[in-house]
């Protein structure tokens, strides 16, 4: 079949998503993209640009899939005739994050001037919009009707908070996929040991692995390690992700006091990236906003032991009932099993099984086949 997938925002894990998806899929999809900077300019003024790339295709379409940067609304109104000589596919939405439950930084531009709600207004009207609403995990669906209830109910008349139950009725669960882990190996592996100082006998790697922005809390996660350090413990750092220096001027005190220990920082090419999920053991994660977390899963599928906060989307896709001994509730819990497992005195348990289910080999028959029943 015949599917068009419209991103406004293709960059980052949205990117890497659709590609993969586009490499692995049965069905013939194109893609019609824009760069990924700029997201509430997205938001507001992406289904303008989208209508206008739609109108010089000449394709025929069985689906339409649009991620949740996207006003569907607004597009579909400016697609009219062109959706109709393209013979009216069906359309789904797809949502990577809901800014219904996204946590907007403290004392933002946005927050002042109260124009946080529209953000989520628009995911609204889009989930309104589209025939069928597509989450990634439970914890981003869950969020997205449990802020959506919050905030009609906040609407001084004409609440409609019967659309709830309208838009739940066309919800599906589509979790995202991952590559199998294709660890560095030989001389490769060797190689970049080198390049990065990195003995066999080094002292414990500990990975972050996500843009430096405030709902992953980088502020917690050096914190937690720079009391660590203070305690005597040993441990070296590959601090690595999409940095830009507005943000990394908010935490480089916090950086220069582990200095010493950070062999990496920033962004690294994707052969390095590998070689750190080859190598490190260690992956605390302090977000307060997943939702669902492919790099945290990336890195588990490569053997990294998680330490997770017991919230969010983790609890759900580790399996917290089976694996208690990875979820932590408060900071001086993080610190403790943080340390504990930088000494070794926590076992060596795999939960790469974990991520097998979310790998592309497998999860790929599930989604060409609920494509394709999307388009009857």
């Amino acid at each position: 079949m015949n599917i068009l997938f419209i991103e406004p925002f293709y960059s980052g894990s949205h990117k890497s998503w659709l590609d993969q998806l586009v490499l692995h899929s049965s069905h013939n999809i194109k893609r019609l993209t824009m760069d990924g900077k700029s997201w509430k300019w997205r938001m507001y003024g992406a289904s303008l640009t989208m209508s206008q790339k739609l109108k010089e295709m000449d394709w025929d379409l069985d689906l339409i899939i649009v991620s949740d940067m996207l006003d569907l609304s607004t597009f579909i109104a400016l697609s009219k005739d062109t959706l109709h000589r393209l013979g009216n596919p069906k359309i789904a939405v797809y949502f990577h994050e809901n800014q219904l439950a996204y946590p907007w930084r403290p004392g933002g531009d946005d927050l002042k001037e109260k124009r946080d709600v529209h953000y989520g207004m628009t995911n609204y009207t889009t989930a309104l919009t589209a025939d069928y609403v597509i989450f990634n995990s439970n914890h981003n669906r869950d969020t997205f009707f449990h802020e959506l209830g919050k905030l009609l109910d906040k609407m001084p008349d004409y609440q409609h908070t019967g659309s709830l139950e309208k838009i739940k009725g066309k919800t599906s669960i589509l979790p995202i996929g991952l590559e199998a882990p294709t660890p560095l190996t030989g001389t490769d592996l060797d190689d970049f040991m080198a390049k990065y100082g990195i003995r066999h006998n080094h002292p414990p790697l500990i990975l972050w692995n996500h843009r430096l922005d405030h709902d992953k809390n980088p502020k917690g996660f050096l914190e937690t390690l720079i009391r660590l350090k203070k305690e005597g413990i040993t441990f070296t750092l590959a601090f690595l992700g999409q940095m830009n220096h507005r943000n990394l001027d908010h935490y480089e005190h916090l950086l220069e006091e582990l200095k010493e220990e950070t062999i990496a920082l920033g962004f690294v090419s994707r052969q390095d990236y590998l070689g750190f999920l080859t190598l490190a053991p260690i992956l605390p994660v302090t977000s307060y906003h997943d939702f669902f977390g492919i790099s945290v899963m990336e890195a588990i599928a490569y053997g990294a032991q998680p330490i997770l906060p017991d919230r969010l989307t983790y609890p759900d896709l580790y399996k917290i009932k089976d694996n208690p001994e990875i979820f932590y509730t408060d900071h001086s819990d993080l610190q403790k099993k943080l340390a504990d497992t930088i000494k070794g005195s926590t076992s060596s348990k795999s939960y790469i099984h974990l991520t097998k289910p979310y790998w592309w080999s497998g999860l790929i028959l599930h989604y060409d086949s609920f494509f394709a029943s999307l388009s009857n």
